[in-house]
């Protein structure tokens, strides 16, 4: 029975029309996996793919930019805006990772936190923006450069941990295990995951 698998002399792989397949080791190269092989017609009818975790990564990061922007110009607003970006999604992730299992809710524990403080750190920015002071620099009495030292080591941690929880609901999503190897497949480079 002819399939139409075309064999490709230089990659020693059989081409499928969606793929490259290697028979020797069981694996091939799915430029199509995203979509169960179909472009056109695929739904996840099963809300399997974790687009709320690539949304929340995507504002984790753009909050950074932000923050970071908003301390090397002196700039509160944009400080302010970019916390709230970091400290919403490290807050939403990290109460996410909770309801799971054990170790994802230890993790969401400590991302939830890290939001929590970045909110903190926005409402002192907010604070100063209206010239009413900082209230976190006015109770503590810290100089200016171990305050935005702490913002910056607080945002790092929300955004890393952020980045961590999503990264996790990726894998649990798509039943990932652990990366096989990285290498080249076909024409392609890519991974290799243990599901």
């Amino acid at each position: 029975m002819d399939k139409g698998y075309i064999y490709d002399e230089e990659t020693r792989l059989y081409y499928l029309k969606t793929r490259y397949y290697d028979p020797k080791s069981i694996n091939g190269l799915n430029l199509y996996v995203y979509c169960g092989n179909d472009l056109i017609n695929i739904v996840d009818h099963d809300r399997c793919f974790p687009v709320l975790a690539i949304i929340l990564c995507g504002i984790a990061l753009a909050g950074m930019g932000l923050t970071i922007g908003g301390v090397a110009s002196d700039n509160n607003i944009l400080t302010a805006v970019g916390l709230g970006m970091v400290g919403f999604t490290a807050l939403v992730s990290g109460c996410i990772a909770i309801a799971g299992a054990i170790l994802t809710s230890v993790i969401g524990g400590i991302t939830a936190t890290a939001g929590l403080g970045s909110l903190g750190f926005m409402s002192a920015e907010i604070q100063e923006t209206t010239g009413n002071g900082n209230w976190i620099i006015d109770t503590t009495g810290m100089s200016d450069g171990l305050y935005n030292t702490l913002l910056l080591l607080l945002l790092s941690m929300a955004v890393i941990a952020t980045l961590g929880t999503a990264a996790s609901s990726v894998s649990s999503a798509f039943n990932i295990k652990s990366i096989n190897g990285f290498g080249k497949y076909g024409d392609y480079y890519g991974m290799r995951f243990q599901t």
